[in-house]
């Protein structure tokens, strides 16, 4: 088994490159002219300053995904599904859970599922929130997308209506572009059940 080796903290980066720095100070000094040896100094004191900007990002970094990995784990409590891509949080909602079929209104049951939406976008500061819609592959292509449209602007109309800022707000349609799921099984004929996956939202933190 292998065993990875441990991280290195940023103050034994840190720590590790003033030795270093001290060591090579005393080197130049015995070697080279003095107005090399400023010269040198300077680069050192440079590279010095950029290994503590990225460390102070790396923490930046850091301390982002713990936030919204403790988002996360309030949403899977409440019934929710979500996934981190990239840096961001997807949560998935079910088309079927917040529309009627072939509309675009939000069904009056499916507030209950937007409010677990609406705290999680509040309590990530100020991250943006991206909302975008999906469909199956029934009707033409054209159709789809205009549906796929009006479903993630109702959704982002909600949130900004329940307390999101609107400047935090987005919203996109794919229509049927981006499934999950097959739409048809493998012999041709169709899949219910992937469709019904295909037709969701999902609102990226």
């Amino acid at each position: 088994m292998t065993v990875a080796a441990p991280l290195i903290g940023s103050s034994a980066i840190a720590q590790t490159m003033n030795d270093e720095a001290a060591s090579f100070d005393a080197a130049a000094r015995a070697a080279l002219p003095r107005a090399e040896v400023r010269t040198l100094r300077s680069e050192v004191r440079t590279i010095q300053g950029l290994s503590g900007n990225v460390a102070d990002a790396i923490r930046g970094i850091a301390k982002k995904i713990a936030s919204l990995a403790t988002v996360q784990r309030s949403l899977t409590a409440e019934g929710l599904t979500s996934r981190m891509v990239n840096g961001a949080l997807q949560v998935s909602l079910p088309g079927d859970v917040l529309f009627d079929f072939d509309k675009a209104t939000i069904r009056s049951n499916a507030l209950p599922t937007l409010e677990k939406v609406k705290r999680a976008a509040l309590a990530t500061g100020m991250r943006p929130v991206v909302v975008e819609g999906h469909t199956d592959a029934v009707g033409t292509k054209m159709y789809n997308q205009a549906l796929s449209e009006a479903r993630a602007a109702a959704v982002a109309v909600w949130l900004t209506r329940s307390g999101v800022p609107t400047a935090r707000v987005s919203s996109h349609g794919f229509g049927s572009d981006r499934p999950v799921a097959p739409n048809k099984a493998a012999s041709g004929s169709d899949n219910p059940a992937g469709r019904q996956l295909n037709r969701h939202v999902t609102v990226i933190l």
